[in-house]
């Protein structure tokens, strides 16, 4: 049944599952109204094709822990365990502004890293 034929019957005539089940379609049907002039569908002809992303810039010879993870293909917490127990040597940089003791950079030679992997693979052997 419709809103306006709701409005022409008495209440009394509704069972409760009846007067739901019309209010719920009513409202989908006011739902659906709304939404579609609220939002207009894109056309996808018309969309210009996604920008390409340019190529990241190979890392230099000193990488961040989070480069350093993803050059070893593990998490950053395991590069930072590595340092603590001196697996890794880090190269700590001077602070860019001056008397900042804790703002030193902490980056990781690639050359140890590839020591690293070498060494793995010995064990292994």
């Amino acid at each position: 049944m419709s809103a306006a034929a709701l409005r022409q019957t008495s209440a009394a005539a509704w069972t409760p599952a009846e007067w739901h089940a019309d209010a719920r379609r009513e409202m989908h049907r006011l739902r659906l109204e709304v939404e579609a002039t609220m939002r207009p569908r894109p056309d996808p002809a018309a969309a210009p094709a996604p920008a390409a992303r340019p190529a990241p810039a190979p890392p230099g010879r000193l990488l961040s822990d989070e480069q350093a993870a993803a050059y070893l293909g593990c998490s950053r917490s395991l590069v930072r365990a590595y340092v603590a127990r001196g697996v890794l040597k880090p190269v700590s940089l001077p602070p860019a502004v001056a008397g900042n003791a804790k703002a030193r950079l902490l980056r990781i030679d690639r050359a140890d890293l590839d020591r690293l992997i070498d060494a793995s693979k010995e064990n292994l052997s």
